[in-house]
């Protein structure tokens, strides 16, 4: 399983949320984790070419993979990653 690493900007947008929502969000990204592929890559605007995985419909999470990590860039509101 590869390592999970977070951007400032990425441990601000945690912070933001609820308790129940950063659970969701951080069993996102151990699956993320596992299977860094599962999620599909957004092909345009602000994240383009980052994964991405909507939580609660609510919550967007961007992430970029490496060889031994996954990269949590962003966890922004919905209505921002348009």
């Amino acid at each position: 399983m590869r390592r999970i690493r977070w951007s400032g900007e990425a441990v601000a947008g945690l912070a933001a949320l609820s308790r129940s929502e950063q659970e969701r969000v951080l069993h996102r990204l151990e699956l993320a984790a596992e299977f860094p592929r599962m999620n599909p890559v957004r092909m345009r605007a602000l994240f383009k070419g980052l994964r991405y995985s909507v939580v609660s419909r609510r919550r967007v999470v961007y992430c970029r993979e490496s060889a031994d990590a996954v990269e949590v860039v962003a966890v922004v509101p919905g209505q921002r990653a348009r």
